[in-house]
């Protein structure tokens, strides 16, 4: 065991895929961050982009890494059941290229977004979560 060792100058830094992380973490595609806080996704890229730390976003960002202002490294995540077509697959990669993406995760536990039928009859439908969040007295 080492005491009062010198932690100021700790490096945690790491690298994945040639691309260095100043740290070992990331954010990711939570649901709901929209339901919860205005342009939820967008306000977290901007937190990633502010602290350097890596972006695994399911979308939404596009205006802000256009701007240049967007996390400088992110990665796009997708369920990929939008891909049975090859050119829609190398449309969507050719654009997240063009915005400068550094990697694509696909999720293998689900290949399209379920009905939520539980969802709808509670009244917490997606759609609303591009409303200011969810209303609580509906």
């Amino acid at each position: 065991m080492r005491l009062l060792t010198d932690v100021h100058q700790i490096d945690v830094s790491s690298s994945l895929f040639d691309k260095t992380l100043h740290s070992p973490l990331f954010t990711d595609p939570a649901g709901g961050k929209n339901c919860f806080w205005p342009d939820g996704e967008l306000e977290v890229a901007k937190a990633a982009a502010a602290t350097g730390t890596m972006m695994v976003t399911n979308g939404g960002i596009d205006d802000l890494v256009a701007s240049g202002k967007g996390p400088q490294n992110w990665w796009q995540y997708t369920t990929g059941g939008q891909f049975r077509i090859t050119n829609t697959l190398l449309n969507f990669v050719e654009r997240l290229e063009d915005f400068g993406c550094h990697g694509i995760c696909f999720t293998v536990d689900n290949m399209i977004v379920s009905n939520r039928e539980r969802r709808q009859r509670n009244k917490f439908v997606r759609g609303r979560c591009s409303q200011k969040g969810i209303p609580r007295n509906t």
